[in-house]
């Protein structure tokens, strides 16, 4: 596992990853990545795509028919308390 130093690149701080690194998580210039930290580790894992549904998508997923729940009836018979409308 080779070494590398960490370098000043303006107001950041920035690290050079090798080659082999980038080919073998498939990633390039421009890629986005997740940072976490673990067991005081530095993790960096390929960011995963944020999925982005429409509201006819999500509606067309919605059972309108089912019963619904005591949280679910609980919270729509409860007022309203600022300018939504139900």
């Amino acid at each position: 596992m080779p070494t590398i130093a960490l370098r000043q690149v303006g107001g950041s701080v920035a690290m050079v990853i090798p080659p082999a690194f980038l080919e073998a998580l498939k990633l390039s210039v421009g890629s986005k990545v997740d940072l976490s930290l673990n067991d005081n580790q530095l993790v960096i894992n390929p960011a995963r795509p944020k999925v982005k549904y429409s509201l006819e998508e999500l509606l067309r997923q919605s059972d309108f028919e089912a019963a619904r729940n005591e949280e679910s009836q609980s919270w729509l018979s409860e007022p309203a308390i600022g300018k939504e409308i139900l």
